[in-house]
């Protein structure tokens, strides 16, 4: 699956996401890619309405600060209140930034 973000204010990047699993360990990546030219990878996980995503090794880029975040996905499964944390040691986060993701129903 590939998520595209476009954001028209210069202090925020657009960016795409590419969504993966790896059928050989079971487990889910997400791609980053972003108009700053900054790459990265991160580890993912689906579990009782939770949505994971941690980056706490060196990928594309060198590891400057560990980042992690957690979206709560509703009962109806229409909204996930998320936010982003970031930790320059691993042990001690710091709240980053917080998304909410709506689910759009279009008529066709």
């Amino acid at each position: 699956m590939v998520q595209r973000t476009l954001i028209n204010q210069p202090e925020f990047p657009s960016s795409t996401f590419v969504y993966d699993y790896d059928s050989n360990t079971g487990t889910y990546l997400q791609h980053y890619f972003d108009s700053r030219g900054v790459t990265r990878l991160y580890n993912m996980s689906f579990e009782n309405n939770y949505w994971k995503l941690w980056r706490d090794t060196s990928d594309f880029s060198q590891l400057d600060f560990y980042q992690r975040f957690v979206g709560e996905i509703n009962e109806f499964g229409d909204t996930i209140q998320s936010s982003w944390e970031t930790s320059h040691d691993g042990s001690q986060w710091e709240h980053d930034f917080r998304l909410i993701y709506r689910k759009v129903n279009q008529k066709t």
